[in-house]
């Protein structure tokens, strides 16, 4: 039970992302710290991460996008540390994005690893998006997890977002007593970058229901500092946009 509670915690962090579209990838990045609350009534834990990304032009239309996390999750049972990192490689016009991406967890002794294709669709003040994962881990368990997760983007302004995002995950565990089980989670956030600097603050709330168990609502806040993106717009279409790895699996967005 406790497994599926942590499932479901980390799932409802990933819930929790009219100028012209740019179809290049810039040279840019951000870095920001975050801090998130988790509770199912009988599980609850706080979340607080250092993270950051950076994006880079390869050969045409072609980027890249590499992240990496540190996170620090802290509880009444136990507390543990997170390392997470993610390199994608997509093609990107002025309508559309799509790629691929691999990455790694490191949690105390239990590594998780996997990869999946994801996409976004850019049509004026909105991002329509997904992507399909494969994951797995090293541990006893030996746990796969299949999963889908559809979003949207809305930009009220250049610098003000609201998004909302369903996902749906497969989790298969390979040891006695465990039986597959479906995660869902739904969420929703907003993000505001100031005008006189290029520091933003987001924030969101996610709910996700396992199977069995009690559902778990995260609440999650934190601020980024952004260079040579210009407005979350920019970001959006030229930037750094990409979930990592750990957005499904550990840490905090």
């Amino acid at each position: 039970m406790r497994l599926r509670s942590m499932l479901a915690a980390v799932a409802a962090v990933a819930a929790l992302g009219a100028a012209p579209a740019l179809a290049d990838t810039n040279n840019s990045g951000y870095i920001g710290v975050a801090a998130a609350n988790f509770d199912d009534g009988d599980f609850d834990a706080q979340a607080y991460s250092l993270n950051g990304a950076v994006a880079f032009p390869l050969s045409g239309n072609w980027g890249a996008q590499l992240d990496a996390e540190y996170a620090r999750l802290e509880n009444d049972a136990d507390d543990s540390d997170t390392v997470s990192g993610t390199a994608h490689v997509f093609h990107r016009t002025d309508t559309h994005l799509i790629g691929v991406y691999v990455g790694a967890n490191d949690t105390d002794e239990v590594t998780s690893y996997g990869g999946g294709v994801e996409g976004d669709l850019y049509r004026g003040d909105w991002t329509i998006g997904g992507r399909l994962s494969y994951a797995t881990d090293d541990s006893d368990l030996d746990s796969d997890t299949w999963g889908g997760e559809a979003r949207a983007k809305y930009f009220y302004t250049d610098n003000f977002t609201v998004a909302g995002s369903l996902g749906v995950d497969r989790v298969s565990v390979d040891a006695p007593g465990f039986d597959d089980f479906n995660v869902v989670t739904v969420g929703v956030g907003s993000e505001y970058q100031f005008a006189s600097a290029p520091v933003s603050v987001f924030g969101g709330v996610a709910y996700s229901d396992v199977e069995d168990a009690d559902g778990t609502t995260g609440v999650q806040i934190g601020l980024r500092y952004n260079w040579n993106g210009g407005s979350l717009r920019d970001r959006d279409r030229s930037g750094a946009s990409l979930q990592g790895f750990q957005s499904r699996l550990a840490g905090v967005l």
